[in-house]
């Protein structure tokens, strides 16, 4: 029934995506188990699913909406705490306003729940955004300034979004772009392959052995990965590398505070996307 339902999901994002060329996907993370500063171990599941429908969308002007779904499953032994789940659920609504010369601009403002949505009040939910404008200095270089605020280092915070985009041929794309780095050679028509960094990290309002408490995660990942088109606008993706700079913060409620540093591990993950 699960595999079925991801199928319709799917289908109806493709629908959506075709007019509007948004991003759809399903894809699934593993992250090894690594010890803790506290005597225990931890490993993560993380499934994702995500789409976009567009409202408007003219030569000046571009409007869209999305859901992007993300389920983790925190898998504990030796700490004392029970597995948990959580949920970052998010409704990113995007817009655009390019230009063939000068500065182009693009905004996204993204409430979000992030709940183990076992009962949801105002603690669970979020907010995040990004203001960003890009410049094309010369052809095959675009620079990118703005600002962002999201939980992408565990907690909500504000950080720069700078960077350039260098494509010196059409084999090669090079994105300095923090905090997403990446670089991607295109073997063929069907093949790309590429490496990358990005934050992992979120945070939540969930029930952890009764207690209702706010939980952050904050790490980074980096891969080796390629993408695969079978066939048109369907792109299997595939990544493995390490999670590293990670720390566990769970805070409130009447317990003590629980701070972990987590050891580095590996991570492997696939999906299926809709470009």
């Amino acid at each position: 029934r699960f595999f079925l339902t991801i199928c319709l999901v799917l289908w109806s994002a493709t629908a959506w995506a075709q007019s509007g060329r948004e991003r759809s996907g399903f894809v699934y993370t593993y992250e090894g188990a690594a010890d803790t500063s506290g005597g225990g171990r931890l490993a993560l599941r993380e499934t994702e699913l995500r789409t976009g429908v567009p409202l408007i969308r003219s030569d000046a002007f571009m409007l869209t909406a999305g859901l992007r779904w993300t389920h983790y499953d925190f898998l504990l032994s030796g700490e004392g705490v029970e597995d948990f789940t959580a949920h970052s659920v998010r409704f990113p609504f995007r817009a655009a306003w390019p230009r063939e010369t000068g500065w182009s601009w693009s905004a996204v403002l993204a409430p979000a729940i992030l709940s183990d949505l076992k009962a949801i009040g105002s603690d669970d939910f979020g907010l995040s955004a990004l203001a960003l404008g890009t410049y094309p200095w010369r052809p095959e270089l675009r620079l990118a300034a703005g600002a962002a605020y999201s939980q992408d280092f565990g907690r909500s915070r504000v950080f720069p979004a700078l960077g350039a985009t260098w494509t010196p041929n059409e084999a090669w794309i090079v994105e300095l772009l923090f905090p997403r780095p990446r670089v991607v050679y295109r073997v063929s028509e069907q093949l790309s392959v590429g490496a990358g960094m990005e934050p992992g990290g979120d945070q939540w309002n969930i029930e952890i052995d009764g207690v209702v408490r706010d939980v952050a995660l904050k790490e980074y990942r980096a891969a080796l990965g390629l993408e695969w088109t079978p066939v048109r606008n369907f792109v299997v993706i595939a990544q493995a590398g390490a999670v590293f700079g990670r720390e566990f913060d769970a805070r409130g409620g009447d317990r003590p505070r629980i701070e972990r540093d987590i050891d580095d591990t590996w991570y492997a993950r696939i999906g299926l996307v809709f470009r």
